[in-house]
């Protein structure tokens, strides 16, 4: 892979995840509410039931958006289980650094819709994982993944800048997907070097642990 020159942007690389982004909404869009709630349930419960989930202490998530698996079955579980869970709160736009910091809650009420709609909490202690001193469990979002681990966001980075300065000694990073929202495998023009990888995908359909 070829090393682009800093401040650079590569524009085809961004058409190529627009187009991406575009071609997993339109599959999603397919699908009935009833599939959504349906396969939200059985990823929630296949990822709930695996070790990763089960002895973690410490649950990164999100608030999931209309078209993504919904997560709110997972945090209530994780909350009843006395699971210390966070919840990212973006505190600047990118045209200001686009940083995010994740604050603790104890359940699923003080929270407000923030960046794109997002219901992130309005108040909380801020947790930096780096001074955790252990390993934590992340669910990271994306609208695509490919097998391998890449994931495409919505496209303003804020967890790509945020897992760069996280000790990945520290981090598990996990996926909930429909199955509609996995590929094979990214072009390689769109595996950018900066990208931060996932670890678990866990679907409907199949369960993909990446090892790289």
């Amino acid at each position: 892979m070829k090393k682009r020159k800093k401040g650079k942007i590569n524009k085809s690389v961004v058409e190529s995840k627009k187009a991406y982004r575009e071609l997993v909404r339109r599959e999603i869009a397919l699908l009935s509410e009833d599939d959504k709630k349906q396969f939200s349930k059985n990823i929630v419960e296949r990822y709930m039931a695996l070790d990763h989930y089960q002895e973690a202490t410490d649950l990164f998530i999100y608030c999931s958006l209309k078209d993504e698996v919904s997560t709110t079955l997972l945090i209530e579980d994780a909350l009843k289980s006395n699971k210390n869970v966070y919840l990212p709160k973006i505190i600047s736009p990118v045209s200001k650094g686009g940083d995010m910091v994740f604050c603790k809650i104890t359940d699923l009420s003080g929270l407000a819709p923030g960046t794109w709609g997002i219901l992130e909490p309005d108040s909380g202690e801020m947790v930096n994982i780096n001074e955790l001193g252990h390993k934590v469990e992340m669910v990271v979002p994306g609208v695509c993944y490919d097998l391998t681990g890449y994931r495409i966001g919505q496209g303003g980075g804020y967890y790509d800048r945020y897992l760069k300065k996280v000790d990945k000694n520290l981090i598990h990073k996990s996926a909930l997907a429909f199955d509609v929202q996995l590929v094979s495998k990214f072009p390689d023009a769109i595996a950018e070097p900066w990208d931060e990888r996932i670890e678990l995908i866990v679907s409907e359909r199949r369960m993909i642990s990446v090892a790289f």
